[in-house]
């Protein structure tokens, strides 16, 4: 295994850096999986009125709070051959997600897994998936985050007919979920603010990925905010055939791991563009394009 890494960015805006090479396929994330029906024991919310679904806020964590005072504490596998004792189940399905926490608000699926959770503890659902994306500048922002269990409604494993209806109350209107802005010229050049510094990237290289060296590039959509920062979402997804450990290799199984690494990397620093193009052209309310490459150095 290689242990220098290589990020290719490209923070030309239009036509200049981004269209040296084609687009790559455009996002396409697989339907949700099929979960195991929720514990009996585990309440869920009936009525799907915005103010019933937020009272049931935590409905998981009061369930692993009981769980584990009826089961004890867990107790860890001893020697290679051993097993835990008191595992706390997975529970998958679908989760209300509130405009007041750190997620973007909807409705998500994601499958919570923390076997020696104990009571009180703040356990986190990792990777939940919007089921109807952010759209920005023509991107998809479909990664909600991770969310702690107290902050988020557990919905059971099924969708249902009122699920839209509490998806678009959760957040707010059709048109919260839409950023647009206006097309700079494809030759303008739109560079960071003075100072700025970018950060290392590298260290998001999705890690099945890195073990398999494979590669990709990540095409952006992003929007520049009032305070010229950046708001991104992915438009499409390159990842080569490996010349090396191919065989039972599919793109798609690699899509979404770039997709939500270069999100991650975009938001781990408030970077900041300049305040006008290299011609001139404000840059606040624009639509840019970014593209990122993660590669392994040969």
């Amino acid at each position: 295994m290689r242990h220098m890494l290589l990020v290719m960015v490209a923070w030309l805006c239009g036509g200049a850096a981004v269209a040296q090479t084609s687009d790559p396929p455009t996002l396409v994330l697989p339907p949700p999986p099929e979960y195991s029906a929720a514990p009996s024991t585990l309440r869920l919310p009936t009525d799907y009125s915005l103010q019933a679904v937020e009272q049931a806020r935590g409905n998981l964590a009061r369930w692993r709070d009981a769980e584990r005072r009826r089961m004890g504490a867990y107790i860890p596998a001893r020697g290679p051959d051993g097993l835990a004792q008191r595992v706390l189940p997975g529970v998958g399905g679908y989760f209300a997600l509130f405009a007041d926490t750190a997620t973007r608000p909807g409705i998500a699926y994601g499958y919570w897994s923390d076997p020696a959770s104990d009571v009180a503890t703040r356990s986190v659902v990792r990777g939940l998936v919007l089921m109807n994306p952010y759209t920005i500048c023509g991107s998809q922002l479909p990664w909600a985050g991770d969310a702690y269990l107290g902050d988020i409604t557990y919905l059971g494993n099924a969708w249902r007919p009122d699920s839209d209806a509490l998806d678009l109350a959760l957040s707010g209107s059709p048109d919260a979920r839409t950023v647009n802005g206006r097309e700079l010229p494809a030759s303008a050049v739109l560079p960071f603010a003075p100072s700025q510094q970018l950060p290392d990237i590298s260290r998001f290289y999705p890690q099945r990925a890195l073990e398999r060296e494979i590669e990709a590039a990540v095409l952006m959509g992003c929007h520049v905010e009032v305070d010229f920062t950046l708001r991104c979402g992915v438009i499409g997804v390159d990842v080569p055939r490996p010349s090396l450990g191919a065989a039972g290799w599919r793109a798609e199984n690699y899509e979404s791991d770039f997709g939500q690494a270069a999100i991650r990397a975009m938001q781990s620093s408030r970077l900041r563009v300049a305040e006008t193009t290299d011609d001139g052209q404000p840059s606040a309310g624009a639509c840019v394009r970014r593209r990122i490459r993660f590669a392994i150095p040969r």
